[in-house]
């Protein structure tokens, strides 16, 4: 058994940063590679969809790399990888007229005929050829078997077993590797291409190296884990492992050097690794970006998150698909009841009355005064909407969704607090007073249909109020706390709150004929809507 250790950091960490190394780093990465004795690195994508730029690991035609690499000293068999359909097989060369020793070809199931045609064409071509069927864990045993049959009709150089969202654990890992082992050409290679969503790439990858097998291996890693979600087995504790436990001679320190000159930098810009969303998506087998769209509302509890992510159909799991999360996570909202009753009470008790909504801003704390004497002088029902603040009292509470209302059920239980919500949130150990349709008072139109003020001015419209007063909803800002309880600061990262502000303006103009509103303390929404 042959043992080589692959080096996919140019490559598969580029999604951290759309492959932008520059230029003289990626000549200094692979160099210390080599001089590392990395057995196989690769050096980025071929992606004809991308337009030359020597500064990235990404680009459309083998010349690029060749440029690239210019007089770089070659050890290690380099490689680079092509994901079928975004590159021409009359666009690269024969494998003696590059720098590049082979390619890796990444496939969806439905294109296992054609992409396989391709790799046996690059065969042709002299280069060194693996075969990637992305998302092996989607491969029943019958069609993994099927795959193979198709593999064997030209034997390329490796098979790999691609974890594309880090699903495996051993057990099933291991079933993939022997069925792979008993029915391969015997010459061709098993890799094995892990991440880190579980936390069980490094240990995935061990449990490979230690099978009980005569045929070559592969196994991939990248330095420091770089790669895109939960990132990847790192390059130097596999190559750790092989020195202790196979003989190898990998120079740790020359892996160290890319690590702390190179990598380090691009982890404090943007981090990866294992992270509960990550797990989240493994666990649920779901496109990560699924947990992302989700955690971006920050309206759903943990439990919401994983019940909206059990509707998502088989078929689609893996592939994200904005409109179908977005309808699904809208139809998980909409749980209608007969909110006949809280609707007449909530007539009886407002209408005809002036109405102060408090929000969580940190102008409720610096225009204290100024909200009490316009409470007292108009004698105010005051709404707090998310929010139970000490140093002004409230009447009722409207709470927007369930996060918020896990947010502050103390308080809420303590002070015995009259409720308003939406039929979306679910209580948990305090009732809710008063719950409303969540279809009948979110704006459908809107561009943030759950958003808390547009919530309850939609509300007020349907209950027939035509006046509010509004204190403490300041707008977002990446120049101070937004919150005047920084605890409740969950909801954006900075990049995207200008944009809110934006849709959020917006929104609040369309109630500009249904019902006045009158801002006590500053708001950036003011200046947005005119």
């Amino acid at each position: 058994m042959n043992i080589r250790l692959l080096d996919c950091t140019l490559r598969d960490g580029g999604f951290i940063n759309d492959w932008d190394f520059g230029k003289k780093t990626m000549r200094s990465i692979y160099r210390r590679l080599n001089k590392a004795g990395i057995d196989i690195i690769e050096i980025g994508f071929i992606d004809e969809r991308r337009e030359t730029d020597l500064s990235r690991s990404i680009n459309p035609s083998v010349s690029d790399f060749d440029e690239i690499f210019k007089g770089v000293e070659k050890k290690s068999t380099t490689v680079a990888m092509i994901d079928y359909g975004t590159a021409s097989i009359e666009n690269i060369p024969d494998s003696k007229e590059t720098f590049i020793d082979g390619f890796r070809v990444i496939f969806k199931k439905k294109d296992i005929p054609a992409a396989l045609a391709f790799c046996r064409q690059l065969k042709e071509k002299g280069f060194f050829v693996s075969v990637q069927p992305v998302s092996v864990t989607t491969y029943s045993d019958r069609e993994m078997l099927d795959l193979i049959d198709r593999i064997n009709t030209f034997t390329p150089d490796c098979v790999s077993i691609v974890d594309t969202y880090g699903l495996l654990h051993k057990e099933k890992l291991m079933s993939y590797f022997y069925l792979l082992d008993h029915n391969l050409n015997p010459q061709t290679a098993i890799g094995f291409h892990s991440h880190n969503n579980f936390q069980m790439a490094y240990a995935n990858s061990i449990e490979v190296l230690k099978a009980h097998t005569d045929r070559n291996l592969i196994i991939d890693a990248t330095c420091y884990g770089m790669g895109k979600s939960a990132g990847n087995a790192c390059t130097e504790l596999l190559a750790m492992y092989l020195n202790d436990n196979y003989g190898r001679n990998y120079s740790i320190a020359e892996i160290l050097e890319i690590i702390d000159s190179d990598v380090i930098k691009i982890y404090e810009k943007s981090r990866w690794g294992y992270a509960y969303e990550y797990y989240i998506s493994a666990q649920s087998k779901v496109h990560p970006k699924y947990v992302q769209y989700l955690e971006k509302k920050k309206t759903l509890t943990i439990s919401g998150i994983l019940s909206v992510l059990s509707r998502i159909p088989d078929n689609t799991k893996l592939t994200f698909d904005e409109k179908l999360i977005e309808s699904i996570y809208r139809d998980y909202q909409e749980k209608d009841l007969d909110d006949t009753l809280a609707e007449r009470e909530l007539k009886e008790i407002l209408q005809n009355k002036s109405i102060m909504l408090l929000g969580p801003g940190t102008s409720i704390l610096e225009y204290k005064n100024d909200i009490l004497k316009t409470v007292s002088e108009r004698n105010a029902i005051v709404v707090g909407v998310n929010c139970v603040p000490s140093t002004i009292k409230t009447d009722y509470v409207f709470i927007s969704n369930a996060k918020r209302y896990e947010h502050l059920i103390d308080v809420l239980i303590k002070e015995n607090k009259t409720i308003i919500a939406p039929s979306n949130v679910t209580p948990i150990d305090k009732a809710l007073d008063y719950v409303m349709n969540f279809s009948k008072i979110t704006n459908h139109k809107a561009k943030i249909i759950d958003n808390a003020i547009t919530m309850i001015l939609q509300m007020l419209v349907l209950l027939g109020i035509k006046k509010v007063m509004l204190a403490g909803f300041d707008g977002f800002s990446s120049q101070k706390e937004n919150f005047y309880n920084p605890y409740m600061q969950f909801l954006n990262p900075p990049d995207d709150l200008e944009e809110r502000n934006r849709e959020i303006a917006e929104d609040l103009k369309t109630f500009a004929d249904k019902i006045s509103m009158e801002f006590i303390t500053p708001s950036k929404y003011t200046e947005l809507m005119k």
